[in-house]
C-alpha cells in the first residue's frame, strides 16, 4: 500500500501542532520554503518531517507553517509567491508565480549542512520579500521515547525504525508491565508510544488501573502520549479519570479542514487513501465520556485523529490518538505506511511547550510604596501562588508567597456563607451575617468528608478509607490555583470606615472556590471564605465540582445601611464585591471593614423573571426555571450615584456588573449590564445590548465614571465582543444615545462601533479620563484567544458627545473619534490601557496569552489628541495578563509566566509605617 502524500500529512499537522495562531508576517528574500503538497513535493511525509525536525532543532533557525485561516476547503491556497524561486535542494522550482496548499514550511536562518536528507526533498529559496500568515513551530520532542511492546516484535521494530528516520535514536522498548516503573524513573521519558490496544488488553482490570494511573501522573508539562491504531480505546473506554477529556479536545476549524463528521469533535478525517478498511474510533457519549466504535473509511475519509491536553487541562501534557487501519492478523503490524507518516509528524509537532514555572491569565496589583502582587498557577502540581515583590530597588525583591503562608489544615480559618443565594428582583431581607466555620453543623451536613478535606488542603493517603478522617494528610501545596483573579490590595479607609490602623490586606479568588484574605505585611492567610454559590456546587457534585472564583475582587468605601435597621444612620463601610467568573453566575458582596470579622452582605445569582425571548435558567421557588441568571463576569465596578427618590436625589452605593449571556431565541448573546444596590443586592436596573452573532464570551469589566468630580458616578462605560463601546447613565442604566424616542430607547446607539464587528472584539476594559468637562475613552481591541489573527487590531480614543437622539446614527457610533491606530499584525491587548496625562501604556500579547510573547509599549498622545507616537517598547518573553498597575508616572506588572516588568518613570515612594488610605480614582482603585 502506498505511503500517504505529504499534502495529506499537512492537514493533520494543523490539528496536532502546539503552536501559536497564524499571524501575517513579512519574510526577507533568501527565505527557504519546503512545499508540503503533492503538486510540488515528491518526497514522502516522513522525509519532510525528518528534515524539518533537523532544522527546527538548530540554533539560529526558525521554522513556521504558512496557513491561510480564511480558506474554506483543504485544497485552497495557503501561500502565493510572486517572485521567482531558486533551488536549494531536490527538484527545481516551477516558474513564478507559485501557489502552495496544505501548509508549506518556511525556514529562516542558516539551512545548509543538509547531508543525509533524501535527494527528492524539494527546498526552494525566495528571491524577494513576501508576506504570509504563519504559525511558529516549537522545537521538536527531544530524545527519550518509550515504545510499549515486546522487544524484537514486528510492531516495536517498525516504530523504532520510523523514529530513526527522524533522528531519534534513544528509544526504549518496554513491556506494558514495566511501563509504570519506566515512567517513575529518575529521568522519565518525554514521549510514550502505545502501538495497539493488545498491549493493554492482556492485563487484568487491576493492572490496567495501575498503568492508567501511572500515565496520568506522568502526563505533566512537556510530555506526549501517542496512541496508535486501536490503542486509544484501550486507554480511554474505561479510564476514570480519563487521560483525554472531552472538553480538552481541539477540533479542527472548519476554515482549515473539511471533516467527514463536522459535528463530532473527536473524529476528524481528511485522507482519500487507505479506503475501505476498518478503523477504531472514539466518540463522546451523552455523559461526556467515550464510546468505542469501528468506522469504515469511505471516500473523503481517513485515519482518525484525536488530540488534546491531558484531562482537558492546558497546563498538562498532550495526548494524541492516531487511528490506522486495524490488523486482521494479531501478529501483523497494525499500521499502514501512511499511519507511520502520521507518527513521524505527530512527534515533530505535537510536543507540548516547555514546562513553565507558573502561568497566570490574571493581572497585577501594586501600591504607591512599591508593593506588587500577582497570582499564578503551577502547571506541574495544579497549586497556586500569590507572590509579593518590593519594587523600591533596581530589581524586584521577592517578599513572600501565599503558598508558603497557608498553614496546616487543622489551623486554617475556612469560613462558609450561611444565607442562600438571592433570586428575583428583591434584595436581602435579613441583616448581614458573619460566615461560620466550614465544620459548623449547619454547613457540614451539606458536604461530604472528601469535599471538606479538599477545601482544607488535605488528600487521601494511598489505600485509605475516604470516610475515615484519619486517612487524610495535608498536601504539600494547600493554596489552590489562581487563574484569572487579579488581587485587590486594601489599606486603611480614606473615609473613616473601621480602625485607622487596620492592617493592609490582600483579597483574591482561587479555583477551590475560596476568597482568600491575606495579611499584606506577612503573606499569611487570615481566612478563606466559601461563598454560597460555590457551596451549592460542592453540595451537588462533591469533589468533582468545577468550582472557582476566577473573577477579580473590587473594593471601595461605600455609604450604606449595613445593618438594615432604619433607626441607625448610614455610614461608610469597606465593601468587597466579586463575581464567581465561569464557575457560577453569582455576585458576592462582603463587608471587610474589619478584616478580622468579615460579614456577608448578600450573594445573588438570578436577576429577575425571564422576559420575552429570554431563557429561564434559575428556579427561584424550587419548581421549573422561571428567572434569568446573570451570566459570567470578570470584575464589578463600585460607585456612588444620585438615585432619584421622593425626597430628591439620594446618594446610593451601587455595584455595576457586565456579563455575557445568550438570551434571544436566535441563540445570540450580548453585553448585559446590571446595576445592583450595594447594601442589599436589590436590582436597580439592567440593560441588554444584543450581538448580531460572534462569540458570547466573558466581557471586560465596566467602568463607572465621575464626570464632574463631585464624588458621584454619572456614566458607566462598557465594551463588548462585537467591537462596540457603550455609555449608559450610572443611576438608571439608560443609554446616553438613542435612535428612537429617548424615553424608551428601543434602538440604543453605541459610543463607538468598529466596522470589523466581532473580528475586533474589546477583550480588555477601557480606560476613561474625565477632566475639564470632557470624557475620553481609550480602548484596544483583540483581547480574546479566538480572534482571527489575520485581522489587524486597533487602539482607539473616543470623546463622548452630549446625549442626544440620533435620527440617523453614524455607523461608527455617536462619539467623536479622536484617533484609531492600527496595532502591528498579530498583536492583541488583554490588559486595560493605562493613561497618565498624555502618556499611554499598552500591554501587548502576540498570539494566545499562554503561548505567545509580548511587549510593553509606551505611547505619547499628541497634544491635540489626534494620535499617538511610540516612545519606547520593551519586548517580553510571554504575554501580558489582565491588568497593568500604575505606580508613579509609569506602570508595573507581571507577564503570563510571572516575570516582573516596569515601564516609564516608575517613582516608588519609601514604604510608610502606616499604609496610605484607600481612595478611588475613576476606573481603578489605588492605594
Amino acid at each position: 500500500m502506498g505511503r500517504m502524500t505529504a499534502g495529506w500529512i499537512a492537514a493533520f499537522l494543523l490539528l496536532l501542532s502546539e503552536v501559536a495562531a497564524a499571524a501575517p508576517t513579512t519574510f526577507p528574500g533568501s527565505t527557504v520554503i519546503i512545499p508540503a503538497d503533492g503538486l510540488h513535493q515528491p518526497a514522502s511525509g516522513s522525509v519532510v518531517a525528518a528534515a524539518v525536525r533537523k532544522l527546527a532543532g538548530r540554533h539560529g533557525v526558525s521554522v513556521y507553517r504558512a496557513v491561510d485561516g480564511t480558506k474554506a476547503t483543504l485544497d485552497a491556497i495557503d501561500l502565493t509567491v510572486v517572485a521567482p524561486l531558486a533551488a536549494v535542494h531536490g527538484a527545481p522550482p516551477p516558474a513564478a508565480p507559485v501557489t502552495f496548499t496544505d501548509g508549506p514550511w518556511i525556514i529562516t536562518g542558516e539551512v545548509g549542512h543538509l547531508e543525509g536528507v533524501a535527494a527528492d526533498l524539494a527546498m526552494w529559496r525566495t528571491t524577494a520579500p513576501f508576506t504570509a500568515d504563519v504559525e511558529p513551530v516549537s522545537p521538536p520532542v527531544a530524545d527519550g521515547v518509550v515504545v510499549v511492546g515486546e522487544a524484537g516484535s514486528s510492531i516495536a521494530e517498525t516504530v523504532v525504525a520510523e523514529l530513526a528516520t527522524l533522528g531519534i535514536e534513544h528509544v526504549n522498548v518496554v513491556t506494558v508491565q514495566d511501563l509504570p516503573a519506566a515512567l517513575a524513573a529518575t529521568a522519565p521519558p518525554a514521549a510514550v508510544i502505545l502501538p495497539r490496544a493488545r498491549e493493554i488488553g492482556i492485563l487484568t482490570i487491576e493492572e490496567r488501573g495501575v498503568v492508567r494511573a501511572a500515565l496520568g501522573a506522568w502526563l505533566g508539562p512537556g510530555r506526549l502520549l501517542l496512541g496508535l491504531g486501536d490503542a486509544g480505546v484501550s486507554l480511554e473506554s474505561a479510564a476514570v479519570p480519563r487521560l483525554l477529556a472531552t472538553g480538552g479536545v481541539r477540533p479542527v476549524p472548519a476554515s482549515r479542514l473539511t471533516a467527514q463528521r463536522p459535528a463530532d469533535p473527536l473524529v476528524q478525517t481528511a485522507s482519500h487513501l487507505d479506503l475501505g478498511g476498518p478503523v477504531v474510533a472514539l466518540v463522546p457519549d451523552a455523559g461526556g465520556g467515550y464510546f468505542p466504535t469501528t468506522r469504515t473509511l469511505v471516500a473523503g475519509g481517513g485515519p482518525v485523529v484525536v488530540a488534546g491536553p491531558a484531562g482537558g487541562d492546558p497546563a498538562r501534557g498532550t495526548v494524541v490518538y492516531l487511528g490506522a487501519v486495524a490488523a486482521r492478523d494479531e501478529e501483523a503490524v497494525p499500521l499502514t505506511a501512511g499511519g507511520l507518516d502520521l507518527l513521524a509528524n505527530a512527534l515533530l509537532l505535537a510536543s507540548p511547550a516547555a514546562p513553565a514555572a507558573t502561568v497566570s491569565r490574571g493581572g497585577a496589583a501594586a501600591a504607591a510604596d512599591g508593593l506588587l502582587l500577582a497570582g499564578s498557577t503551577d502547571p506541574a502540581t495544579g497549586s497556586g501562588h500569590l507572590h509579593a515583590f518590593d519594587l523600591t530597588g533596581d530589581t524586584p525583591t521577592p517578599l513572600w508567597d501565599l503558598a508558603d503562608g497557608v498553614g496546616a489544615a487543622a489551623g486554617r480559618t475556612i469560613l462558609a456563607a450561611v444565607d442562600p443565594l438571592l433570586e428575583g428582583e428583591g434584595g436581602a431581607t435579613l441583616p448581614p451575617r458573619a460566615p461560620v466555620a466550614l465544620t459548623d453543623p449547619s454547613i457540614a451536613y451539606e458536604l461530604d468528608l472528601p469535599t471538606v478535606e479538599r477545601l482544607r488542603g488535605r488528600e487521601l493517603r494511598p489505600g485509605g478509607n475516604p470516610l475515615d478522617p484519619a486517612a487524610y494528610r495535608d498536601r504539600d501545596h494547600r493554596l489552590a490555583a489562581i487563574d484569572r483573579s487579579t488581587p485587590a490590595l486594601v489599606g486603611p479607609s480614606g473615609q473613616g470606615a473601621g480602625s485607622p490602623h487596620r492592617p493592609r490586606m490582600v483579597y483574591v479568588g482561587t479555583d477551590a472556590g475560596l476568597l482568600e484574605a491575606v495579611d499584606a505585611a506577612t503573606g499569611r492567610e487570615r481566612w478563606a471564605l466559601l461563598p454560597a454559590s460555590q457551596r451549592e456546587l460542592l453540595a451537588r457534585d462533591g469533589v468533582a465540582a468545577r468550582t472557582g472564583i476566577d473573577g477579580s475582587p473590587a473594593v471601595a468605601d461605600l455609604w450604606i445601611d449595613d445593618d438594615h435597621d432604619p433607626s441607625t444612620p448610614r455610614r461608610f463601610r469597606t465593601v468587597l464585591a466579586v463575581a464567581m467568573g465561569e464557575s457560577a453566575p453569582a455576585l458576592l458582596a462582603v463587608d471587610v471593614t474589619d478584616p478580622a470579622a468579615p460579614t456577608v452582605l448578600w450573594e445573588r445569582t438570578a436577576i429577575r423573571p425571564a422576559g420575552a425571548g429570554e431563557a429561564a435558567e434559575v428556579a427561584t421557588h424550587g419548581g421549573a426555571p422561571d428567572a434569568v441568571a446573570m451570566g459570567a463576569a470578570a470584575k464589578p465596578a463600585l460607585a456612588h450615584v444620585a438615585l432619584a427618590s421622593a425626597d430628591g436625589p439620594r446618594r446610593t452605593a451601587v455595584v455595576v456588573l457586565a456579563t455575557a449571556r445568550a438570551t434571544s431565541a436566535a441563540g445570540h448573546g450580548g453585553l448585559h449590564l446590571y446595576g445592583v444596590r450595594a447594601e442589599d443586592g436589590a436590582l436597580l436596573w439592567d440593560r441588554l445590548f444584543s450581538y448580531d452573532g460572534g462569540v458570547n464570551d466573558v466581557v471586560p469589566p465596566p467602568v463607572a465614571v465621575d464626570t464632574d468630580g463631585d464624588g458621584l458616578a454619572e456614566v458607566v462605560v462598557a465594551a463588548d465582543l462585537e467591537g462596540r463601546l457603550w455609555a449608559v447613565e450610572a443611576a438608571t442604566g439608560h443609554p446616553l444615545y438613542c435612535a428612537d424616542d429617548p424615553a424608551l430607547c428601543r434602538a440604543p446607539v453605541p459610543l463607538y462601533a468598529d466596522s470589523a464587528g466581532f473580528d475586533r472584539p474589546f477583550g480588555a476594559p477601557p480606560a476613561v479620563v474625565a477632566e475639564h468637562g470632557r470624557m475620553v475613552v481609550v480602548a484596544a481591541t483583540g483581547g480574546a484567544d479566538w480572534i482571527d489573527a489575520a485581522v489587524v487590531q486597533h487602539l482607539v480614543a473616543v470623546e463622548a458627545t452630549p446625549p442626544a437622539r440620533l435620527v440617523a446614527p453614524p455607523a461608527a457610533g455617536a462619539g467623536y473619534l479622536l484617533f484609531a491606530t492600527a496595532l502591528a499584525p498579530g498583536e492583541r491587548v488583554y490588559a486595560q490601557p493605562i493613561v497618565q496625562g498624555h502618556e499611554l501604556y499598552l500591554g501587548i500579547t502576540r498570539g494566545g496569552l499562554a503561548e505567545g510573547d509580548g511587549a510593553i509599549v509606551h505611547l505619547r498622545i499628541e497634544a491635540d489628541d489626534s494620535g499617538v507616537t511610540e516612545e519606547a517598547r520593551s519586548n517580553l518573553a510571554t504575554g501580558v495578563g489582565a491588568s497593568l498597575a500604575p505606580v508613579g508616572g509609569g506602570v508595573v506588572g507581571t507577564t503570563a509566566d510571572g516575570t516582573v516588568f516596569r515601564a516609564g518613570p516608575v517613582v516608588v515612594a519609601a514604604a510608610a509605617a502606616t499604609p496610605p488610605p484607600l481612595v478611588r480614582l475613576y476606573w481603578r482603585e489605588v492605594q
